[in-house]
């Protein structure tokens, strides 16, 4: 019994401390491209986000910017995504990164008008092909306001461009 309960508490300490160093590993993700969604809406993107250890220890420290256009021919409308300041950024196999924090989104129609929109993003990416191979890679983002009515919903497959996750 006390083997198997020093052998349980090893295989924690050996998780735990697992989690700790990729927590504190540099790792990154970057792409730009076009993506297109089951509804045949087109989104051009633009992000590159990373996470190094801080010298001395403590939290690591998390950078990033993103942007986003899609365009709804039918309904005419326009869409773009800001984000303004990345708060949390993980990564995950395979080849996923999920990132998200602040961000405005402004959104025009038709007949000209524009409204704005200050909220929280969310983005998930997928690399998925190596070499110029594979299955096309994938581009997910989605906004929601500041009193958290979702503005935005695209998840799509890249056409067009490429998406590197590198941990």
């Amino acid at each position: 019994m006390k083997v198997r309960l020093v052998i349980l508490a090893s295989i924690a300490t050996l998780f735990v401390v697992g989690v700790a160093v990729a927590q504190n590993t540099a790792a990154a993700a970057h792409g730009r491209g076009v993506a297109r969604n089951e509804q045949n809406v087109r989104g051009t993107f633009n992000f590159e986000v990373g996470r190094r250890p801080r010298e001395g220890g403590g939290s690591p420290i998390i950078a990033g910017r993103l942007t986003f256009r899609s365009e709804n021919p039918t309904e005419r409308v326009v869409t773009e995504v800001t984000m303004t300041q990345i708060v949390q950024l993980a990564f995950a196999n395979p080849k996923v990164s999920e990132f998200g924090g602040r961000g405005v989104l402004v959104r025009r129609n038709g007949i000209g008008e524009t409204r704005r929109f200050e909220g929280r993003l969310s983005v998930r990416v997928q690399d998925r092909r190596t070499n110029g191979r594979g299955e096309p890679d994938l581009f997910r983002i989605q906004f929601w306001s500041a009193d958290n009515r979702q503005l935005l919903n695209f998840n799509a497959r890249v056409l067009d461009g490429d998406i590197v996750v590198r941990m």
